[in-house]
């Protein structure tokens, strides 16, 4: 069964009212499968989501602030996916082990290769010779396409966003003039609400 994070949850757990001021998100052992909600928080740095059933990395490649990613034990197979992660070029460390892809031969200088920026790969640091190594390995991922798709999907995301704060701010009007109507105003606005609402 899929357990989908919300951006409920993640307001709840950042002790946050507002999704784009959160930059810390600690989410391990909640048995999450969609994290996509985190497209949504493009100020996010530091994310723990250790010990889930995550299965892409696709979904952070909207968070280009992220700089420590913490995914240890989750079901990351495929090792191509840590191309997702190549437009966060601030990130310093990743924690991957315990995924199927760590099993992957030459997983570190891959994962080097593909996110050079790196000074921390799991439970080791990241050495200047493990760099020299990565330079030689043939495992350039397709990235150009991926850009292209992020920009596009950053773009719906913000039409979203701008329609929702449209919605609180026409809401927000409309309680300050619902506060200057008499009574007999307000039961006009209250019958036009409920016919509205396919109440009347």
């Amino acid at each position: 069964m899929e357990r989908i994070l919300t951006t409920k949850v993640i307001m709840h757990r950042a002790k946050s009212d507002k999704l784009s001021s959160i930059t810390k998100l600690l989410l391990s052992t909640l048995d999450l499968t969609d994290i996509s909600a985190i497209r949504q928080l493009p100020n996010l740095e530091i994310v723990t989501l250790s010990l889930n059933r995550v299965s892409t990395l696709r979904d952070f490649s909207f968070c280009p602030r992220i700089t420590e990613l913490y995914l240890r034990s989750n079901r990351i197979a495929d090792i191509s996916e840590v191309k997702y992660l190549v437009p966060l070029k601030r990130l310093r460390v990743l924690w991957l082990c315990g995924n199927p892809c760590a099993d992957t031969p030459n997983y570190r200088l891959t994962v080097i290769r593909t996110l050079p920026s790196l000074v921390k790969l799991d439970d080791k640091e990241v050495t200047a010779k493990e760099r020299e190594e990565a330079k030689k390995l043939n495992t350039d991922f397709e990235v150009d396409g991926l850009r292209k798709d992020v920009e596009e999907e950053k773009e719906s995301v913000r039409r979203v966003a701008d329609g929702e704060n449209r919605n609180e701010n026409v809401v927000s009007a409309v309680l300050l003039l619902l506060k200057e109507l008499d009574g007999k105003s307000l039961e006009i606005v209250r019958r036009d609400i409920d016919r509205k609402l396919g109440k009347s």
